[in-house]
């Protein structure tokens, strides 16, 4: 009996450790996420932050019921009050290939329970600012191309909306370098929703997938 009773109340520990460690965890993962969303709000109405726009942002930690966050803390690199960006070339993903200013940003979060469990992470991110003008062409809404004779277009193209590629039966376009879109390429309509088919925009599209 004694020894039933003893292995009953280790696993009970055991189990109470575990379930407090998993709720510390999951709620300083919050927090972060919490920061994530902030930075990306922040960067939507502010075009070049200050670092003390970064620093408020700290101050105001998710409102969880049973936790609290002794660590909660953006740190941005500073010169002269100012943030710290560094330029370079982008290595990977969709924007590779471009000049960038980049801002590392440092994410500290502690999550405790009202049990005294508490977790820490640390989370590293880069902001990219990429200037416009490396774009062929950039534009912040829908984007359409709708020709009526051959173009070939050399340059980089991005939207922030959606993209439509359409030509003329007997029209036939050619991208030499990057497509990007916020939203959706799209080829089977035109941007006021009537079909390629029926408005004879039905040419052939291509994109390079490969260099030269």
């Amino acid at each position: 009996s004694i020894g039933i009773i003893y292995i009953s109340n280790s696993e009970t520990r055991t189990y109470t450790s575990d379930m407090n460690n998993s709720r510390a965890y999951y709620a300083t993962e919050a927090a972060m996420e919490k920061m994530m969303v902030d930075i990306s709000n922040l960067f939507a109405t502010v075009q070049s932050p200050t670092v003390s726009q970064f620093t408020a942002l700290g101050s105001s930690p998710p409102t969880l019921t049973g936790y609290s966050y002794p660590e909660y803390q953006i740190v941005v690199p500073t010169s002269g009050g100012n943030p710290t960006y560094s330029t370079r070339t982008i290595s990977s993903g969709p924007n590779q290939g471009l000049i960038a200013q980049i801002l590392p940003i440092t994410l500290n979060a502690t999550g405790r329970t009202s049990s005294g469990t508490e977790v820490r992470m640390t989370r590293t991110i880069e902001v990219a600012l990429i200037p416009v003008f490396q774009f062929g062409m950039f534009s912040d809404t829908d984007l359409s191309f709708f020709p009526g004779k051959n173009i070939t277009f050399a340059g980089r193209i991005h939207t922030n909306g959606n993209l439509f590629l359409c030509a003329a039966d007997a029209a036939t376009v050619v991208f030499l370098s990057k497509l990007t879109a916020a939203g959706e390429v799209i080829r089977a309509e035109e941007s006021n929703g009537v079909s390629v088919t029926s408005t004879a925009q039905n040419g052939p599209i291509l994109i390079s997938n490969t260099s030269n």
